[in-house]
């Protein structure tokens, strides 16, 4: 400052022949003028100082690939405690996005349990209501069967599963359908029937691996059955050609009730636990209600291709529905409209399979492409994409995997399992 006042004095004359020389702090603090700063230490090449850490405290996020470090999410119901987690705002959108690749991925490096369970195409995995069996309808070059796995838990592995050799049925024709009758430990097995021969629906017990009674059908096919609620004596709906029909379990003389739909074959049939609401899906199209205690369908919702499976949620006024253009929409009956729609689903030609977690939160699907996909239910997002299990598998309707979740299974583990190309594989979730 006191050398720019003389400057500025000077005559003009004087100002000419000495040029002014503004003050040019050095760049590189040197060690002699650095200021010291407790905690603090010099970075050089920024020029600025950083508070010194140690090495407890820095915290580095691992590998997203790094299966060794990450295989500790793989426990009981990860992904489910993570997707409840984001619904209550515990988890962010993307730490949810992280860690449920992360499972997922593990989930593909990780087949727990493969089983050589059969020699032709599993088109129906079913598990029953203790979760201690699996039932698995298989169609073959030597006709059609319904094998049973006893699931067994054990130190090595998760799950220890061997079939039955005591249970095995062999209908007259492809089976198209399993279901449960929880409180009589029932199986419900629908078989399509062709020429000369009639569809029926057979119960087995579960227990005793013997056969209870048949319902046969003299005209058209069976495509699918189910079990109507808490209801005595116990009632079954049947899924026939160009109508469905209402009988009491056991009683195959009389039918109580017959649901119209418009003449249209019926793909699928479900109940509501109190036994008085049946949920039809048809060839043309049409998901319809009926209320057992009117004559007239109460209401028909329209899809852009044949329905090929429905699962009734718990709430009993949400439905998801399947179609065979691909198309999957969860409805609010209450108000007649799709609240949810679950993108990214392959299907152009078959009747495929809707499966949904006791907890309501995990849709599974298989697809045309041999792909079985991982949705969301609440949200639709889509989670996961599992490829087929042997990598070499061609494309074809014989080898579209068959697929069954549950949460406790051996009475323990939840997990999922899918049937292709002659094994069984199971993964836990």
């Amino acid at each position: 400052y006191n050398e720019y006042k003389s400057y500025l004095s000077m005559s003009n004359t004087q100002q000419g022949k000495r040029k002014y020389q503004p003050y040019k702090r050095s760049s590189t603090p040197t060690s002699s003028n650095l200021i010291q700063l407790p905690g603090y230490y010099y970075d050089a090449n920024t020029n600025r100082f950083y508070k010194k850490q140690t090495s407890s405290a820095v915290k580095r996020d691992p590998p997203v690939c790094d299966f060794k470090k990450e295989a500790k999410v793989n426990c009981p119901g990860a992904l489910s405690t993570i997707l409840f987690s984001r619904s209550l705002g515990r988890v962010t959108n993307h730490e949810f996005q992280r860690k449920s690749y992360l499972i997922s991925a593990f989930e593909q490096k990780k087949r727990l349990v493969s089983v050589a369970c059969h020699r032709g195409t599993v088109t129906v995995l079913q598990l029953a209501s203790n979760q201690n069996a699996l039932l698995a309808a298989v169609t073959s070059a030597n006709g059609a069967s319904l094998w049973k796995y006893n699931i067994n838990t054990c130190k090595t592995f998760y799950l220890h599963i061997e079939r039955d050799p005591d249970f095995m049925f062999s209908p007259s024709s492809e089976v198209t359908d399993v279901c449960l009758v929880p409180s009589l430990d029932i199986a419900l097995m629908s078989s399509l029937g062709g020429a000369g021969t009639p569809g029926q629906v057979s119960a087995l017990n579960l227990e005793t691996n013997r056969f209870v009674c048949n319902h046969a059908i003299p005209r058209g096919n069976v495509w699918s059955s189910c079990w109507l609620g808490n209801t005595t004596p116990s009632k079954i709906c049947i899924g026939t050609s160009r109508e469905a029909i209402v009988q009491y379990l056991g009683d195959t003389t009389r039918t109580l009730q017959t649901l119209h739909t418009q003449k249209s074959d019926v793909f699928c049939v479900r109940g509501d636990s109190n036994g008085t609401t049946v949920y039809t899906g048809t060839r043309n199209s049409q998901l319809i209600c009926h209320d057992l205690r009117q004559k007239t369908p109460v209401f028909a919702l329209s899809h852009q291709s044949s329905v090929g499976d429905i699962r009734v949620l718990g709430s009993e006024y949400c439905v998801v529905a399947s179609a065979y253009n691909g198309q999957v929409v969860q409805w609010d009956t209450r108000n007649l409209r799709h609240v949810v729609s679950y993108q990214g689903h392959v299907n152009d030609f078959a009747r495929l399979k809707i499966k949904v977690d006791e907890s309501e939160s995990l849709l599974f699907i298989p697809g045309n492409d041999l792909y079985t996909r991982i949705w969301c239910l609440k949200s639709g997002e889509l989670l996961n994409s599992l490829p087929p299990p042997a990598h070499d598998t061609i494309i074809s309707n014989h080898n579209i995997p068959a697929v069954e979740v549950g949460l406790n299974w051996g009475g323990h583990y939840p997990g999922f399992a899918i049937a292709a190309t002659g094994l069984l594989h199971w993964y836990s979730l």
